[in-house]
């Protein structure tokens, strides 16, 4: 159903991911959340955490590929068809982030950004 891709450098993500993972496990949904760090100095540790959690993925790059390259990089990985890219410093603001999102793609809304849902084109579906 749902991954979500989580690009960082030089930012401890961990708590972002296991906020995310909590909401997607309440939800019951098939998910993954894939964390890219782009040749990162620091947080090492904090974000080598995230590889014990379940769906969810930590991998660090051996040089920095820029963040377009690395965005690239996580699309490329994704398993699932629908795709939400997340800023490394963003934190939703409620407990049910997931939630909206979830019922904008089971009501086929085509288009999701940020808080807003718009019926125009293209929510993010992968042909995988």
């Amino acid at each position: 159903m749902l991954s979500i891709l989580i690009p960082t450098y030089n930012y401890n993500v961990y708590p972002l991911v296991t906020e995310l993972k909590s909401q997607a496990d309440a939800l019951g949904i098939a998910y993954e959340i894939l964390v890219q760090d782009d040749a990162s100095k620091t947080f090492l540790q904090e974000n080598s955490e995230i590889n014990l959690l379940q769906h969810c993925s930590y991998t660090l790059n051996h040089e920095n590929l820029g963040r377009g390259n690395n965005i690239n990089l996580l699309n490329n990985r994704a398993q699932f068809n629908y795709v939400l890219i997340m800023e490394a410093d963003a934190f939703p603001e409620k407990k049910t982030y997931l939630q909206g999102l979830i019922a904008a793609i089971d009501k086929k809304t085509h288009y999701f950004a940020g808080n807003m849902v718009m019926s125009a084109k293209v929510f993010h579906y992968r042909n995988v």
